[in-house]
């Protein structure tokens, strides 16, 4: 490992944690490109396909019957007929976005949002893998304002976004989401707030690496 080699910063998170705001924050503070949606638009791109195809996927197995449906459509007869439009499977789109992740690192430190990328990344030399965790009540209160959803809905969005992104890393990576072993960094974002998190994260990086760590290439424009 050499000292100014990029670094990696995974996030993994329950919905409502503040990952995403933890990792734009983070991100712009120690100035490291961000990664998040912007994946999917990079993943469109590689397969040739609007960003609204890879949505099917993103952080989530596409259910079977949906992978049929895509597959084929009606005519006006009530006839299948295969579309014009092919759909990337959901192995596609994996191996493209871990490319995509692995090919940006190589260059530039980054702040990586889900997307299985603690496992994709787990063998670069300076990869930093944190998951997020809160109450459930600091989530459901996140959720619905973020969202400007009611209780039952955030309820219901919690639900099947934590099941998703779950079985999304069991089948991709043969992981546990919630094993905790698999991080460097667990941390409760209800108890020491977004900012108090990013300054942990900071600290961290400061003791792991040195206080030169910022001179990694880090800059969007290197």
């Amino acid at each position: 490992m050499r000292q100014n080699d990029p670094i990696a910063i995974t996030i993994s998170r329950q919905l409502g944690s503040g990952g995403a705001l933890l990792g734009k924050k983070l991100a712009l503070n120690l100035n490291f490109l961000y990664l998040d949606r912007e994946i999917i638009k990079e993943v469109a791109k590689k397969l040739k396909t609007c960003e609204e195809n890879i949505e099917f996927c993103d952080e989530k197995i596409t259910p079977v019957w949906r992978t049929i449906t895509r597959a084929y459509s009606f005519n006006e007869f009530g006839v299948y007929v295969p579309p014009e439009v092919v759909f990337p499977s959901d192995e596609e789109v994996f191996k493209v976005q871990s490319e995509i992740i692995t090919s940006i690192v190589k260059n530039r430190s980054i702040v990586v949002i889900g997307r299985a990328a603690s496992y994709i990344l787990k063998n670069h030399p300076q990869h930093v893998s944190i998951f997020l965790h809160s109450d459930y009540n600091s989530r459901l209160e996140r959720v619905k304002k973020i969202y400007n959803l009611t209780e039952s809905k955030a309820k219901k969005l919690i639900y099947v976004t934590d099941k998703s992104r779950s079985h999304y890393i069991k089948v991709h990576t043969k992981q546990d989401m919630f094993e905790l072993q698999n991080y460097d960094l667990s941390i409760d974002t209800a108890s020491i707030g977004i900012n108090g998190a990013k300054d942990l994260i900071t600290s961290y990086l400061k003791i792991r690496f040195g206080n030169n760590f910022l001179s990694c290439p880090n800059s969007i424009n290197e």
